[in-house]
């Protein structure tokens, strides 16, 4: 058991190692390029078996450039920036790319390795918990903090966005 163990943990540090910004071919920026998101962003989107709406919001604040790459700049958001709610909330740390292409879509994207289940306590605070339990996540996820899902965003966000 301990053999296997010792392999399933090689390939996934070999794994995360190989995943970087720089072999994904990203840039860090100057993190001086901001933008404000002026109010929640929200989506919808009915699909699944059975069919379920799903409400997607993009909280509103600040987004700092952090990376960029031939295509476009990545902006990460304020904490926990993206929420989505089907049966239960969860909340991921977020960011939204912008293209440098004009006729590009802007995407959303979050961190699946920081998603976490949202419940309101009796106060009306949220709080949050791991989504796999005490300490858990799926291992590749947990060691690897650049994967990430995106989303391409529909372009009315243009509008409630301020530079």
């Amino acid at each position: 058991m301990t053999k296997y163990l010792f392999v399933v943990f090689s390939f996934a540090g070999l794994y995360a190692c190989s995943n970087t910004p720089e072999n994904m071919g990203l840039v860090e920026t100057d993190h001086k390029d901001t933008f404000i998101l002026l109010k929640d962003f929200v989506t919808y989107k009915v699909g699944g078996i059975p069919k379920r709406k799903t409400t997607n919001t993009i909280k509103a604040g600040k987004y700092i450039s952090t990376y960029k790459d031939k295509e476009g700049t990545y902006y990460n958001g304020p904490q926990y920036c993206w929420k989505s709610h089907t049966l239960k909330d969860i909340t991921a740390h977020c960011g939204i790319f912008i293209p440098h292409s004009k006729l590009d879509s802007y995407k959303l994207y979050y961190y699946p390795n920081s998603v976490k289940r949202v419940e309101d306590n009796i106060s009306g605070n949220e709080i949050t918990q791991d989504v796999f339990g005490p300490g858990g996540a799926a291992l590749f996820l947990a060691l690897d903090p650049y994967i990430a899902i995106e989303q391409e965003l529909d372009s009315s966000i243009r509008l409630s966005i301020q530079k």
